[in-house]
């Protein structure tokens, strides 16, 4: 449910020549990338930003945010209208309240910028909640800011990171354990009346022999991995593994190519999570540790 997406931000600049075009991070036409996010995140905090997206639109919201010299974190507020529905109580199995097409059901996502001044580069960690990010909306809006508030000359690139990448020594050292995939279905087989009213299936495969696993995740094909946990004529729409390393397990979610795109799954035993959303401190220090294993953050 809960997850961290690690990105890599880099701002280039028109004027520069082609071989240095990034900017450093302390230096982006005179000004430091926290000083820019501080102005940016001080904008789109006053009240819900509407970001209108074909049929649907986008409400957005910064809150809780806090800037350093080489850090800055906090939570997005984001939903989308364009869809009338409902919130239920689970406990009760009631109906709260409807929503109509013009209202936005929003959750609260956590993220964290970090960089050294002299790298070109900032790594980012986003919180997604059952895959559901704010990456689009925060690119949108700062590719937007930057532009009109620095330079028009400036662009800005926001790409995931693989697990070689963002998790060295467990992508080179990790072994497998279990190979898990989401599966959605839709309709109403016997089979499927216990399940019906998510349609979201989890398929775990396990080694036959106990104790065993799957190899190494860097020698993992993804493709494979895939087809592996396929039910009947359905095909993953998400798959991930859990690996383990000197004692330790992580859950990961992996693209279905060759290069898996690093995506690490938390619960409350890895983050303090009162009520659901995570503590802002438990899941920074989180984020830290995921930047340290990457070993290549000064």
């Amino acid at each position: 449910m809960h997850s961290i997406a690690p990105y890599e931000l880099r701002i280039s600049d028109a004027d520069l020549p082609k071989e240095r075009r990034y900017c450093p991070m302390n230096n982006i036409r005179g000004r430091r990338l926290s000083d820019i996010l501080k102005k940016f995140i001080e904008e789109y905090s006053q009240e819900f930003t509407q970001i209108h997206d074909s049929n649907i639109t986008k409400s957005f919201l910064f809150s809780d945010c806090t800037t350093t010299k080489n850090e800055v974190y906090g939570f997005t507020e984001t939903g989308h209208s364009g869809i009338k529905g409902r919130i239920i109580s689970t406990s009760e199995n009631k109906e709260k309240f409807a929503y109509n097409k013009d209202d936005a059901n929003t959750s609260r996502k956590f993220f964290y910028i970090s960089y050294s001044d002299t790298n070109e580069y900032a790594t980012v960690h986003l919180h997604q909640i059952n895959t559901m990010g704010a990456k689009t909306s925060i690119l949108q809006l700062l590719i937007a800011y930057i532009q009109r508030e620095v330079s028009e000359k400036l662009s800005i690139s926001m790409l995931p990171l693989t697990f070689k990448t963002a998790l060295k020594q467990w992508s080179e050292h990790s072994i497998v354990k279990e190979i898990r995939g989401i599966v959605h279905r839709e309709g109403s087989d016997d089979k499927f009346d216990d399940l019906r009213q998510s349609h979201r299936i989890e398929v775990i495969c396990k080694p036959h022999k106990r104790g065993g696993n799957f190899g190494f995740l860097r020698n993992l094909d993804t493709q494979q991995a895939s087809m592996l946990v396929a039910y009947e004529e359905l095909e993953p729409a998400q798959t991930k593994v859990k690996v383990e390393l000197n004692g330790k397990s992580k859950i990961l979610s992996v693209a279905s190519d060759r290069t898996p795109i690093c995506t690490i799954d938390f619960t409350e035993h890895d983050v303090n999570m009162p009520d659901g959303e995570p503590e802002i401190e438990s899941i920074r220090e989180f984020c830290q540790n995921l930047i340290t294993q990457m070993g290549d953050q000064g």
